[in-house]
């Protein structure tokens, strides 16, 4: 399938994965055994209860590790279609999940990749909840990883993340960023997406070996299958501000900067890259 350079891209929140992102993925051939890559997907159609994790470890049952404080949950959304609920209550505490496997690398010497998620979070109050979701290594998470015990909270020092990051003070505005482990974090997109409280949004990323056309390898970030603009030139596996040089899973989840009870909810997530 060729890719669709120049199309019309119209944003919506619904369930299907958007068209504007998937529009030129090989996914079908990937399925027919005609193309080579790497897919993970969950729509969170589970029921039941979730073992309860206070440092980050495995979650029984389930292909995730996690982390809870001790005032956080991890539960099933009672919804049509499923949902994955991440839940904190106590002030500067955290609740996280992410891949029990990083099969994913985004360098000029990788595959393309088309990545989306479907996510919510219940309150966008200043100075409630810190927001954070995208690829993420195989650093553990606690209470002060990915985001810091600061206050407003900063992304720590140690793990590599791509993704999107909603700041604790900013009131539901949210960033799209990278960061490399001892690097400080690099804003691709100030303004990539303004919450609305309960309210569903498709954060997404896609990185081309030949972006547009162009020769160049480039990652850019999309909301609601709309491309955010400003894309990021990947260097190779050789290591700087940008983590080109590691192998990535996914995460989602916040850390709480009011002693409310507060949730991030993922309807889904779908990821596939292409063997190089």
């Amino acid at each position: 399938m060729s890719a669709r350079y120049g199309a019309n891209f119209t944003a919506d929140t619904l369930r299907k994965p958007s068209d504007g992102l998937w529009g030129d993925c090989p996914l079908d051939d990937y399925f027919a055994g005609r193309v080579g890559g790497t897919y993970m997907a969950d729509d969170f159609t589970h029921t039941g209860p979730i073992t309860a994790v206070t440092t980050d470890a495995h979650l029984i049952g389930m292909p995730y590790m996690a982390f809870n404080s001790s005032g956080g949950t991890h539960t099933f959304a009672d919804v049509q279609g499923g949902a994955l609920v991440c839940t904190e209550a106590t002030d500067n505490e955290a609740s996280y999940v992410r891949t029990n496997g990083w099969p994913f690398q985004i360098t000029a010497l990788g595959g393309d990749l088309w990545a989306e998620w479907r996510i919510k979070v219940n309150a966008i109050t200043d100075n409630q909840i810190g927001f954070i979701s995208g690829f993420w290594d195989n650093t553990a998470m606690s209470v002060v990883v990915p985001l810091s015990t600061a206050n407003p909270p900063v992304m720590a020092t140690t793990g590599e993340f791509v993704g999107f990051w909603g700041r604790e003070e900013d009131a539901g505005l949210v960033r799209f960023i990278y960061k490399a482990s001892g690097v400080t974090e690099v804003v691709m997109v100030t303004s990539a997406h303004q919450f609305v409280a309960d309210t569903y949004v498709k954060f997404g990323v896609k990185f081309s070996k030949n972006y547009q056309q162009s020769g160049l390898p480039k990652l850019e970030g999309y909301v609601n299958g709309v491309p955010l603009g400003s894309p990021k030139q990947i260097p190779d596996n050789t290591g700087t501000d940008f983590p080109a040089d590691v192998r990535l899973g996914w995460m989602f989840g916040h850390r709480l900067g009011a002693g409310t009870s507060s949730l991030t909810t993922c309807d889904w997530f779908k990821i596939f890259q292409k063997d190089a």
